[in-house]
């Protein structure tokens, strides 16, 4: 851990910066992606058993009708007569002339027939395959008679129907535990091909070394993922998984604060990316350092420092930017030496904050040590802009689901507006360890 008698070169030391990230292959992406993996494996799956288990079952009614060269003729003449009957029965003509003693469609008979041919024995097998087993049975009997009435003029062949069409027990389409089968396979493949692109598209950073690497700042902190990070922040200090990281993360900002740039603004890419935990457990570190602090909430679209410390959200933060007065709006927090000014849910805050930020912070920086801010995202929000100004310090919070390009994009924005980037903190990566 950083001490705060540590030189503040020790602490900012430069990382390269613009290495690029490892291209993400298929186990990778399924592993950061994995959730979306599963959705569309599922929602695959799911359509095709849905499609497999609605299509009405059909029933084969299947007869043989064999055939065997007359007296004196030789057996090489039952090749060709077979597939002569075998065309005589797949025509649409012998469809329309049985359709009314099936009592079916001419147009369902014809697609409902085939046939197969058995060249070395001389059979021809007749299917039909219709919705109704008894119907399909008869018709295959019918299209057998047909045959049967046909041959009775061949001068070349006898025909006998060597095997009547009973009803079948069992359906014989659709094949629904293969359209199964395969809508699982189609799901595996679509989820793998989705989550690859994206990864490709839209990569993740994988380690906060990489996040190091590619942006070019220093991670401060990393914190791993908690529920009481994310529910109840101010109990931080009794998780003996996160106090240690906690710590650590005040070590590093510490030495920053104690130099005299007391003004630090947490922000983040995105909403959800754990900024609001981040400025709860840094205030409270570092009021427990022995820093007069003050965690103050800019965050007037989604306000929550008034929740977590149980206390009133009016009168806070716009209250004193219109002239209220600080003593009524400041709170004492949990710990000793921590103060909160909350805020409540306003729509046209920006305006506000623009215009009176600056100087409620000049008068709050001679009250306290430290001010810690927490503010809105600064890609999405003009409220954090209107923090962000000259005199203030910036921490960026990465969650490891933020991508590489929107992390980038954020820490444009906090450059263009000439706030000094100390670091950033890495919310909820896989850790070993905490910051040295």
């Amino acid at each position: 851990m950083t001490t705060g008698q540590e030189p503040a070169e020790a602490w900012v030391r430069p990382v390269r910066r613009g290495q690029q990230a490892r291209p993400a292959d298929l186990l990778d992406a399924l592993r950061w992606r994995w959730n979306i993996a599963l959705g569309v494996a599922v929602c695959v799956v799911v359509g095709g058993v849905a499609f497999a288990e609605t299509q009405p079952a059909e029933y084969d009614g299947v007869a043989v009708v064999s055939f065997t060269p007359r007296p004196g003729i030789g057996s090489d003449v039952i090749r060709v007569v077979v597939a002569k009957y075998e065309t005589y029965v797949s025509s649409r003509s012998l469809a329309a002339k049985l359709a009314p003693a099936v009592d079916e469609d001419v147009d369902t008979l014809d697609l409902a027939v085939d046939t197969s041919t058995s060249q070395e024995t001389g059979n021809l097998g007749i299917r039909v395959r219709l919705r109704d087993p008894e119907k399909a049975s008869a018709a295959a009997n019918i299209y057998a008679d047909a045959v049967l009435d046909r041959a009775g003029d061949d001068q070349l062949v006898l025909a006998d129907l060597a095997s009547p069409s009973l009803p079948a027990k069992s359906p014989a389409a659709p094949p629904r535990r293969l359209i199964e089968v395969a809508a699982l396979m189609a799901g595996l493949v679509a989820a793998g091909a989705l989550v690859f692109v994206l990864g490709r598209a839209r990569p993740l950073f994988r380690s906060w070394q990489e996040l190091e690497a590619v942006t070019g700042y220093r991670v401060l902190g990393r914190l791993p993922s908690s529920k009481t990070l994310g529910s109840t922040p101010k109990l931080a200090f009794s998780d003996a998984r996160l106090w240690p990281a906690v710590r650590s993360l005040q070590g590093n900002v510490e030495p920053h604060i104690r130099e005299g740039n007391t003004l630090l603004a947490v922000t983040s890419p995105a909403r959800k990316s754990g900024g609001t935990s981040v400025a709860v457990v840094l205030s409270e570190s570092l009021a427990r350092a022995g820093l007069e602090t003050l965690l103050v909430d800019a965050d007037v679209r989604e306000p929550a420092i008034a929740g977590i410390a149980a206390v009133a959200a009016r009168p806070g933060l716009l209250a004193a930017l219109g002239g209220e007065g600080l003593q009524t709006s400041i709170r004492r927090g949990w710990v000793p030496g921590l103060w909160v000014l909350p805020t409540a849910r306003e729509k046209r805050g920006a305006e506000t904050l623009a215009g009176g930020f600056p100087n409620l912070a000049t008068e709050v920086l001679s009250r306290v040590d430290a001010v810690v801010v927490d503010t809105a995202p600064v890609l999405t929000a003009r409220e954090a802009q209107a923090v962000l100004q000259p005199g203030t310090a910036a921490l960026l919070v990465v969650t490891r689901r933020a991508t590489q390009r929107d992390v980038q994009e954020a820490i444009r924005a906090v450059e263009s507006l000439d706030v000094p980037l100390l670091g950033l903190v890495a919310n909820r990566f896989s850790t070993t360890g905490v910051p040295d």
